[in-house]
Parts: structure tokens; sequence; C-alpha cells
């Protein structure tokens, strides 16, 4: 109710759905509004001292978008990971040493990059924007991924399987990976193998 834009009653759902279930995927369609509820949800477990830092990953054309709309919906700053190394690891330790900034917006690539300097930083949440872009468990992107950690961590897609139910299993490796156990487990499980086309 303290926001500066007003959410729509299937976005205020969606919000409570993300900090009621402390890390999860919200899978709604494209324009449905899953920026918004990601931000209300982080800004909600902050107002209740839950979350002090957060960082939000996301495609590199998104990263501005995303600090423009914790703007417009909140009173909270972000800042967004950006430029040359010496410039990424200032903009890294401003966000972890003050208490200027709520978020701290980076894209996949520099996670890869950055990923000593990130894991030093102590973080309340993540959101992972996109986060079909870790479908690969094997790839560089979702193991550099899989080595940041916080108590609350959101995953948001249109697309959670694009292609093969494995894409499923590698996003959710990295949100929560007691809900499907290890990779033989889900494949024994879910996957059913065609003869024909393996």
């Amino acid at each position: 109710e303290d926001m500066k834009l007003r959410l729509y009653p299937f976005q205020i759902v969606g919000a409570s759905f993300l900090h009621d279930i402390q890390c999860g995927l919200l899978a709604d369609e494209m324009g449905l509004g899953k920026t918004s509820q990601a931000i209300a949800a982080i800004h909600r477990l902050w107002k209740e001292g839950k979350v002090n830092k957060a960082f939000v990953i996301c495609p590199s054309s998104l990263k501005y978008q995303w600090a423009s709309e914790i703007e417009k919906f909140t009173d909270h700053k972000a800042i967004v990971i950006d430029g040359t190394p010496k410039q990424r690891k200032e903009q890294i330790e401003a966000f972890s040493q003050g208490d200027e900034y709520l978020f701290a917006v980076i894209n996949y690539e520099l996670v890869r990059n950055d990923l000593d300097l990130l894991k030093s930083v102590q973080v309340d949440a993540i959101v992972a924007d996109e986060v079909h872009r870790i479908k690969n468990y094997k790839a560089k992107t979702s193991k550099a991924l899989n080595q940041l950690d916080a108590p609350f961590k959101f995953g948001l897609t249109g697309t959670p399987i694009q292609n093969k139910p494995e894409e499923l299993y590698s996003i959710f490796d990295w949100i929560n990976p007691m809900i499907f156990g290890s990779y033989w487990n889900f494949h024994r499980r879910y996957v059913v193998t065609g003869e024909k086309f393996g």
C-alpha cells in the first residue's frame, strides 16, 4: 500500500506468493508485470527487516529498465553494475559497504566475470530475471549463478520450459535444489525418452 504505483490484484497475489514462499519461480506471461511483483516482494521483506541488500540479475539490455522501475515503484535506489572492471569493483564496493542502495542490478555475463567480488557481498535476496538464461545446468552462467546464495531467491520467466524438461531442473537447481533433488532422480521421475528420436 505504500508503493508509489498501485499493483493490480493479480500482481498482489504474485508478490505475496514470492514473499511467502521465500525461494520460488514466478512464471507469468510477458507483459503481466513480473518486475513490479518482484520489487513489491523485496520491498515488503525490507519493511519487515528481512532484506537489506538484493541483487537483481537480468539480461544486459534490461539493467537500466530495472533500475528505473525500482525507483518508479518505490523510494529505494538501485545501483547498476556496469563499465570497466575498475568501475564495477567500485560500484560493488559502494553497494556492499553503504546503506544508500537496496538493489544492485547486474547482467548474467558480469556475474561470471565478477563472481569473486559478488560472492564477497552479503545479500539477503537475489532476483534472476529471464531465469531461463540458466536452462543448461552445465553452462558457465548456470554454474556461476549457483555460487551466489541468499535466503530469498526469486526466478522470473515467461518460458520456464522452452524445449526440454531438464531446463526446469536447471532453474530449480538454483532456486531450491531440494525440490527436485539430484539430476538423475529428476530424469528418472519426470523425463520420458522416445525410442525413435532419443
